[in-house]
This record gives structure tokens, C-alpha cells and sequence, in this order.
């Protein structure tokens, strides 16, 4: 073999140089495609067996998807497929036009900057950063520390969920440089998260979250209200009184994510969009406690959501559609392109994933993706277009179909539900 490469002619070895190059690309790009749908590269696989090429070719079906890229992303070095035109899955939300209404939600996983590269090789067109929580933020000054312990012997039942001084994994300092870096490392949009509970001084620091280059602000006011002598009205008051100091203080747009618990929610989110939310995030999902049996105490939960947990946002997405200025973003219980589409029907301009991306890995991102593609192009569509909001209460035929009078049809087919033997 040495004897041929000496005698082979000048043109002949560039020849080879050149195979030898493309082969190397090649094996980047499959590397590349195989870690965005979080599955073992080929040549890996080989040596490990057995070797499940399914899951293999499934990865690259997946990433396919991702080479055409979001719009003003940075290029991953994927080459573009000379096929038929991509569908086009466009939306826009909080006024930034993005290629799918897929966004990865606020989670453990927009923590990793590797993570959030993966989510955007996979096709997210955009994501919520992981939440800055009000205590980390008030800790810095001590005040965590005495809001913890003060008064601790009185409470000691519930003491264990405040969170403690040391629980966080890094501070407000580390929250912006984390920001910073992910902005130069995306190109897609990068939607802050702040999650508190009452009006201070700690909304303050969403103008430093604005000048580290977030694109766009969550508010998740996780609140849960006990005191019995708190009306609704002040409930409500001091979630707009939050969201008027935020938007004095930065001018991108902000979004409120939100529980369904209120007494008239249709005239809660009005008002939020009258004093300016430029979208609404529905809904929370608040993580519910257990009582542990043996150790007869109180315990922490937390159980991923299924498909059906969608049926609450799109009931009230369909509702709010059309009749509220800022953009509706669904959350909970989205694990499928027919779920995206079911919301985009009710009119969400977005659908938030979390569960499905903590349970399937990232990849489901390119899954949800094709599903959705394949459904549309089935049914003789080529946007996104001529279904958002199509099926909201104000474009239904039914308008009843949201309200009470569903509700009595159900009951009609459950009763005409045959028992099983």
C-alpha cells in the first residue's frame, strides 16, 4: 500500500485527499445530528453491540429537521437537503417571529449551555432559560437566610420547604453570566425566567437580565394563598402591581405565567393585558404534596405531566383568543404534534414542552416537529396559518362547546359508557 501512495500522481493523491475530507465531514455531521437526538453515534454504536439501528435511523430522520435551522440561527455545519419545500411552521410570539411554535419550557435542562445547543440543533425555535427564583436573589443581602430561619421552632412542620441557603446551585451573579453565555453561543431567541411570589426590590433585577441580552422575560408568580382574610381583588392587585414595576423597568416584552385559581380568570387576564403583559403563559402546574405513611410526615412530589393535562389551557386558550391583545403560550401536558396542533386550533400562538423533553430526551423536539408536518401536508395545508385559532370559542361553531354545555354532553356519553365484564 506505501508503494502505491508514492507512485501515485499528483492529481490522483488530491483526489484522495479530497474523499478523505468529505468522509470526515460527514462523520461530523452525523455526530452531530446523532447527540441532538440524544442517541449514540453509528460508528460508536458498532463497537458496542448490539447495535440498534433503529434507534439509529430514527436519530437521523429526527435531526433532518434541524437543517434548515431557525431563522438567524447560526449555522451547525448540517447540509441542507435538496428536497420539497419545508412546511411552514411560522409563528409569532411576544412579537418575535420564530420557524415553530415549539419552545423548550423553563426546566433543569436549559441549565446546561451544551443542553440548550442540543435544543436548538433539534429544532426549538426558541427557550425559556431556567428559572432565577426571588429567594436567590434576596439571599445575597442574608435576607433568605433570616427569612429561613426566623421563627423556625414555631413552624417546624413546614420549615423543610422554604428553600435553605446553601440548596441553590448558583447565585444572581452566576444566573447573568450563564445568560450572557448562552446568548452568544444561540441564535435563537432566549426567554428569561423570574419566579416569585410578592412585590420588591427583586424585580429589580430584571433590568440586569434585559443587559445581559435576554430576548424576553417569564414571570412565574408561584403563589398559593392561605390567609383567609385575603380577597380576591387584592390577590389580583398585587400580581398587577408586580407587573407595573417590571414593565417600568425593562422594555422587552414580558409574559406572566399563571394558575388557573382565579374567581373570574377571563377578567384576570384582561386586566393583565390592559396594564400591558405582552403574553400569557397557561397554566402552572403547582406540584401537590403526599403524606408519607411510615414517616408520617408531609413530602414533596413531583409527577411529569400526561396528555391529558392539556385539556385545561386549551379550554381557556380557546376561550381568550381573540379577545386579548397578548400573545397565549400552552403549557402542560403537550407530548405530540397532534397536542401542538390541537392548541394551535384553540389559538396558542406557542406550546411549551418540558415533560415530554425530561421523559423522551431532546430529540422529541424533531419528533413532534415531522408529526406535525406530516398531519398538515395530509389534511392539504402548507402554514400554520388557516388552523390558528380556527376552533377557538370565537370561531367555533359551537361556541357552547367550552362552557357548561360540553360539560352535560359528557356526562351524556359517560353514561352510555358500557361497563366492562
Amino acid at each position: 500500500m506505501d508503494s502505491d501512495l508514492e507512485n501515485e500522481t499528483p492529481l490522483a493523491g488530491q483526489a484522495r485527499d479530497t474523499e478523505r475530507g468529505i468522509k470526515n465531514s460527514e462523520r461530523k455531521i452525523s455526530r452531530r445530528k446523532c447527540e441532538a437526538a440524544g442517541v449514540q453515534t453509528p460508528w460508536l454504536a458498532l463497537a458496542a453491540r448490539p447495535v440498534n439501528w433503529k434507534c439509529i435511523a430514527e436519530s437521523a430522520r429526527v435531526s433532518e429537521h434541524s437543517a434548515t435551522g431557525v431563522a438567524g440561527a447560526k449555522p451547525r455545519g448540517l447540509i441542507p437537503q435538496a428536497s420539497k419545500p419545508a412546511m411552514n411552521l411560522t409563528t409569532t410570539y411576544l412579537g418575535l417571529k420564530l420557524r415553530t411554535p415549539l419552545v423548550p419550557g423553563a426546566s433543569p435542562l436549559s441549565e446546561d449551555l451544551d443542553s440548550l445547543r442540543r435544543m436548538e440543533d433539534a429544532g426549538a425555535s426558541a427557550v425559556v432559560f431556567h428559572s432565577l427564583f426571588e429567594e436567590q436573589i434576596r439571599g445575597e443581602d442574608g435576607t433568605l437566610l433570616r427569612h429561613h430561619t426566623q421563627g423556625e421552632a414555631s413552624r417546624a412542620e413546614v420549615s423543610g420547604y422554604f428553600p435553605k441557603a446553601g440548596e441553590f446551585h448558583y447565585g444572581p451573579q452566576r444566573y447573568l453570566e450563564n445568560l450572557v453565555k448562552a446568548k452568544q453561543a444561540l441564535g435563537i431567541p432566549i426567554i428569561a425566567s423570574l419566579n416569585g411570589t410578592t412585590f420588591g426590590g427583586w424585580t429589580m433585577f430584571a433590568r440586569e437580565i434585559e443587559k445581559a441580552g435576554a430576548d424576553a422575560l417569564e414571570l412565574n408568580i408561584y403563589s398559593i394563598p392561605t390567609d383567609p382574610d385575603l380577597s380576591a381583588d387584592d390577590i389580583e392587585n398585587g400580581y398587577l402591581t408586580i407587573l407595573a414595576s417590571l414593565k417600568a423597568q425593562v422594555k422587552i416584552p414580558i409574559a406572566l405565567k399563571l394558575s388557573p385559581f382565579f374567581t373570574n380568570f377571563a377578567r384576570f387576564a384582561r386586566q393583565l393585558d390592559q396594564h400591558g403583559a405582552d403574553g400569557l403563559v397557561l397554566f402552572n402546574r403547582f406540584y401537590q404534596p403526599d403524606i408519607d405513611l411510615e414517616k408520617r410526615e408531609v413530602s414533596p412530589t413531583i409527577k411529569l405531566s400526561t396528555p391529558d393535562a392539556l385539556r385545561l389551557p386549551l379550554r381557556w386558550i380557546a376561550m381568550l383568543h381573540g379577545r386579548v391583545r397578548a400573545s397565549l403560550a400552552a403549557t402542560s401536558g403537550i407530548h405530540s404534534g397532534g397536542d401542538v396542533l390541537k392548541m394551535l386550533m384553540a389559538g396558542a400562538d406557542v406550546t411549551m414542552l418540558c415533560s415530554v423533553l425530561l421523559r423522551r430526551g431532546l430529540g422529541q423536539i424533531g419528533v413532534i416537529e415531522r408529526e406535525m408536518g406530516e398531519w398538515l401536508e395530509a389534511h392539504g395545508y402548507d402554514s400554520l396559518a388557516p388552523i390558528k385559532g380556527c376552533l377557538s370559542q370565537q370561531n367555533c361553531p359551537d361556541a357552547g362547546a367550552f362552557e357548561r354545555a360540553q360539560y352535560m354532553r359528557a356526562l351524556a356519553v359517560e353514561r352510555a359508557i358500557e361497563p366492562e365484564q
